[in-house]
């Protein structure tokens, strides 16, 4: 503990009263610069989602690829490439491990259905179900936070554009749901719902399944 005389006695610089004076408005000044820079800090993460949706948008409305489409000569028209995807899927035999729900007209929707958002020259308008191999549910049963069990991905696991394939519970008994439930590459993900609104509706891929994983109800 410092004696009144022990504080009086302390030696410290001492500038003079202009400097003094432009040292509290330079520190004013410095602060402020702080403050200013915190809160464009705190606004970050809604900065980061509004540029998130706009490079999605502009990704749905042909914008991010316009450069390239004017280089090329030749690009495969959507409409083909729909062609294309119903021939493939007529000619694929029935997988042992995948069903798929066949489709036998795969069209672009017609004008009356179509949003009135303009396209590229090359896009189509189609129906979801149209392109994809089939789109169900997860399995509903509550696995268990530790083995022995088949290991099944949480809803938590689906992120934005990926899937996170340590984010497992597991699933006891489950060699009879392997062949309907199991996840192939290039699967997507939905989150249908979620403790956090932001989380509603995330869409992942599988990009690499070296194991066997089951998917929950999402």
């Amino acid at each position: 503990m410092l004696t009144v005389g022990e504080i009086s006695s302390l030696e410290m610089p001492l500038p003079p009263e202009s400097e003094q004076r432009r040292i509290v408005a330079k520190l004013e000044a410095l602060l402020a610069k702080v403050d200013s820079s915190r809160k464009r800090m705190e606004r970050i993460p809604i900065i980061l989602k509004r540029f998130r949706q706009a490079v999605l948008a502009a990704a749905c409305e042909g914008k991010l690829t316009a450069d390239w489409r004017d280089g090329q000569r030749t690009t495969l028209s959507a409409l083909r490439l729909l062609a294309q995807i119903k021939l493939a899927r007529e000619a694929q035999p029935s997988s042992p491990q995948r069903s798929i729900n066949r489709t036998d007209a795969i069209l672009a929707l017609p004008l009356s259905e179509q949003p009135d958002d303009a396209l590229p020259e090359s896009w189509i308008w189609v129906r979801f179900g149209d392109v994809i191999g089939e789109l169900k549910n997860g399995i509903s049963t509550r696995p268990e936070m530790q083995p022995p069990g088949t290991a099944i991905l949480r809803i938590s696991a689906a992120r934005p554009g990926s899937v996170d394939l340590s984010d497992i519970r597991f699933l006891p008994n489950a060699e009879e749901q392997m062949r309907t439930y199991s996840l192939l590459e290039g699967d997507l993900l939905f989150t249908r719902y979620n403790g956090s609104i932001e989380l509603l509706g995330v869409c992942g891929m599988v990009r690499v399944t070296s194991s066997q994983f089951l998917y929950q109800g999402w």
